[in-house]
């Protein structure tokens, strides 16, 4: 999986192995509290938090808005300014991580939404990376689950389709 950086609300820099090296983790790449339907998808993530964290995955978002303005999102959560964020959200203001991840179109200079799933290995499970945000919680956590059990490489290699 590509290793990105990007920083913590409080402006500290962290690498997406600071994750991954813990637990497998699931990154959400949106493009900010502008963007309804990228709202839809941290609402609909933060309400299925706590199943993703007793399946011992764990969730990051990622924004290409500035720290500042990340901060915001505990309003359109519905929490209480001082209450804690159901996962971490970075940002990525530079667009290096959202770029790093192919969620950027080249022809069209575009950002893209991006859903990755990277197990404590470094090897990316799943990705979807598209126009429209990914929130259909129940069906990752499930295809999560059922990937993270596939530990060989030839088990992973052998999902590929034949040439």
């Amino acid at each position: 999986a590509p290793v990105f950086e990007a920083l913590t609300l409080d402006n500290k820099p962290v690498k997406s192995t600071d994750f991954t090296s813990k637990k497998p983790t699931l990154f959400m790449f949106y493009l900010g509290h502008d963007c309804s339907h990228c709202v839809e998808q941290i609402q609909a993530f933060s309400k299925a938090a706590a199943d993703f964290d007793k399946a011992g995955i764990q969730l990051v978002a990622v924004t290409i808005e500035p720290t500042p303005v990340a901060k915001n999102i505990r309003a359109k959560l519905n929490l209480k300014p001082d209450a804690p964020l159901p996962f971490p959200i970075l940002s990525d203001s530079s667009k290096a991580a959202f770029k790093a991840v192919r969620a950027h179109d080249d022809f069209e200079n575009e950002l893209l939404h991006a859903t990755l799933l990277i197990d404590t290995s470094g090897r990316q499970r799943w990705q979807d990376v598209s126009w429209q945000p990914f929130s259909d919680t129940k069906f990752i956590l499930a295809e999560a689950k059922r990937l993270l059990e596939l530990n060989t490489v030839k088990e992973l290699t052998s999902l590929r389709p034949a040439p």
